[in-house]
């Protein structure tokens, strides 16, 4: 009998309680779709914002009501403002900032030295051309 991943899924989705983001732009209140905690975040959006497609993003945590409500707004909603709202969000849900990953923030020092020799002869090509 296969693994049933979805029977999986639904039944944290009961239990859990989530924390609600909500924010404010031109003076209408909006919510994003959050979990109840990072490990549940949809991977689609997560994925479109470290690619830096960030309205793909906002489209997949909004409703599409709410999505529709502030495209109509009379005040632009900039890449400035979904980049701030995005940041927000990630560090509201604990995942991770937009941009670059902390994993790779802190690279470590090489360490890599040259190889020694194990003969003294060369490896020259001998063919005449």
């Amino acid at each position: 009998m296969p693994f049933d991943l979805d029977a999986v899924l639904v039944e944290p989705k009961k239990a859990a309680k989530t924390k609600q983001f909500t924010f404010t732009f031109d003076g209408d209140e909006y919510t994003l779709i959050t979990p109840a905690d990072s490990i549940n975040l949809d991977l689609l959006a997560l994925n479109a914002a470290n690619r830096g497609d960030y309205v793909n993003a906002l489209m997949r945590l909004m409703s599409p009501d709410e999505y529709a409500r502030i495209v109509r707004s009379s005040k632009t909603f900039t890449g400035e403002a979904i980049l701030s709202l995005l940041d927000a969000y990630y560090k509201h849900t604990a995942a991770m900032d937009t941009g670059e990953s902390a994993a790779s923030s802190n690279s470590s020092k090489s360490t890599a030295r040259p190889s020694k020799r194990t003969s003294k002869s060369t490896t020259g090509s001998r063919s005449r051309t």
